[in-house]
């Protein structure tokens, strides 16, 4: 699977380019390249590198380091702060319902992604808890006051880019001056070499995304009419498998179905063939199946909306 990634990525890469230096963006594969650059990387915010340092077991730190960190850490400090600041206000009703179903979907890709690594269903349960504690609460808050929440992932994901611009410096001033602050920190270079890695896969698989949306666009068209969905919905969810980043804007051209199911892939699956595919296929190309499948099957778990439980009927 490693090997089939990374010639997708590298053809990615070369159409995007020849796109870029030769065509002058005929093909319009050259923004897409261009915006594996530009991309803000959400991924799990050092998730990773905190569940394999704390983990007993190496398969649960796989787990919950890119599954459970790159749905659920995404969430708190990337989508919903990001997605409420840009979404148009007709489409937060909608995004926001899709919001709840993928933070309340989180454990079944934390299964299927345990179940692949080799995990027993106790530990997976048992290493789920606390996500689905927090996930409840979070869910219950944007019911009541969604506006309050976003307010408090905001802060949240403000901090968080503060620490990171705290780590950099911190990371410059050892790597240029000798001057080290906290010892046994992370290489600077080291961890530049991971988010070059990470670059490399996000401009190369956007190009491809952008194809694969363009080739099947008349089936996926035919798709989503037989569900409910109109075109920009189906090219959001296309989309989000790289970033949301790029869908949220398109959400007021949704209808409101296309508006939730985007919310929740939004949650669930975006960067799954961006930064969070990067991050693995440097640092642990052996989780691929589990990130994959996990992710994926946490995306399929919506019910019909007649059969949805009332806690999520209430919401507007």
């Amino acid at each position: 699977m490693e090997y089939i990634v990374k010639l997708l990525t590298t053809f990615g890469i070369i159409a995007g380019a020849v796109d870029l230096l030769f065509l002058k963006g005929k093909w319009k594969l050259g923004e897409k390249f261009q915006q594996g650059f530009e991309m803000i990387f959400s991924c799990d915010m050092g998730g990773y590198a905190l569940a394999q340092s704390l983990a007993d077991d190496p398969a649960t730190g796989l787990m919950l380091g890119m599954v459970t960190a790159g749905m659920f850490g995404g969430a708190l400090n990337f989508t919903i702060p990001l997605g409420f600041g840009i979404i148009d206000k007709s489409a937060i009703p909608g995004f926001s319902k899709g919001v709840l179903f993928g933070l309340g979907f989180i454990p079944a890709g934390n299964l299927v992604s345990g179940l692949i690594l080799g995990l027993s269903l106790r530990t997976i349960i048992w290493n789920s808890l606390p996500v689905l504690i927090l996930s409840v609460f979070i869910i219950i808050g944007m019911i009541r006051s969604a506006e309050k929440m976003v307010h408090l992932m905001d802060l949240l994901a403000s901090a968080m880019r503060i620490l990171g611009i705290v780590g950099i410096v911190l990371g410059a001033l050892d790597y240029l001056l000798g001057v080290t602050i906290i010892p046994d920190m992370d290489s600077l270079m080291d961890s530049m070499l991971l988010v070059c890695q990470m670059t490399v896969t996000m401009i190369g698989m956007l190009p491809v995304m952008e194809l694969v949306s363009r080739l099947l666009k008349k089936p996926l068209e035919a798709a989503g009419r037989r569900a409910g969905l109109d075109a920009v919905s189906i090219s959001g969810m296309i989309f989000s498998l790289v970033s949301c980043a790029p869908v949220f804007p398109m959400m007021k051209e949704m209808n409101l179905k296309g508006q939730i199911i985007n919310g929740a892939w939004a949650i669930l699956v975006a960067a799954v063939f961006g930064s969070q595919l990067g991050l693995a296929m440097s640092s642990c190309p052996e989780v691929l199946p589990a990130l994959l499948s996990g992710k994926l099957a946490a995306a399929l778990c919506r019910s019909d909306s007649r059969k949805r439980p009332a806690l999520f009927r209430r919401f507007p």
